[in-house]
């Protein structure tokens, strides 16, 4: 199930989604045929369709991992969502890839206030310092989230924002924690967020659920 798309700087497409247990980024040639290439063409034993530059999926089977959402720069991409450490337990999750390769460079996940609830991020986007803004949310309810995003809303849980500097980005090895982060109860998630130009005061907004 495809989530969200962007064109990346050279020009390719980035799509991120989920089956049934895993999450997975394709990166599509931008000289594709048509969308039926990516729809119709599966994986073979000689590898991806020509219009394929590259597919890779995250997760363990049985579990619940998802891409949300992916941002790229001039050679990297980053790839936010959800992954399942136990059967019980879901976390805030990010990665960086190659954007030439699609290979993994490193990944993280960010706990909840108790292993007893879940979180998941939901947008990301690229700043104008070079950084990576990321929204989502964090302490929802244990098994709250399936079905979430392109299939419906969480109904518990808080809104968080996060960010990650330029240098952790650059970074060949996985932040432990973001530069700074907040979230904002009693709004659920933040489902997407701009920069606001330093010219208009600078800083983030957000577009955020709550229940009514």
């Amino acid at each position: 199930h495809p989530v969200h798309a962007i064109q990346a700087p050279d020009g390719d497409y980035l799509i991120v989604g989920k089956t049934a247990s895993n999450g997975f980024v394709i990166k599509i040639k931008e000289t594709a045929s048509g969308v039926n290439a990516w729809l119709d063409n599966q994986e073979t034993a000689t590898g991806w369709s020509p219009d394929y530059a590259w597919g890779k999926s995250m997760g363990t089977q049985g579990m619940k991992d998802h891409l949300l959402n992916v941002a790229a720069t001039s050679d990297s991409v980053f790839v936010v969502g959800v992954k399942s450490l136990t059967a019980t337990n879901a976390d805030r999750y990010i990665a960086k890839h190659s954007l030439a390769t699609g290979a993994l460079i490193w990944e993280a996940t960010f706990p909840d206030s108790s292993t007893s609830k879940d979180g998941a991020y939901i947008t990301a986007m690229i700043t104008s310092d070079g950084g990576l803004i990321v929204g989502g949310v964090t302490d929802a309810a244990t098994g709250s989230l399936e079905g979430f995003k392109s299939f419906g809303n969480p109904v518990t849980g808080t809104a968080c924002l996060a960010y990650f500097s330029a240098a952790q980005l650059s970074s060949n090895t996985a932040p432990s924690a973001p530069t700074w982060a907040k979230s904002y109860a009693p709004s659920l998630d933040v489902k997407a967020v701009k920069e606001v130009p330093s010219s208009q005061g600078g800083g983030y907004v957000f577009v955020s659920g709550t229940n009514p």
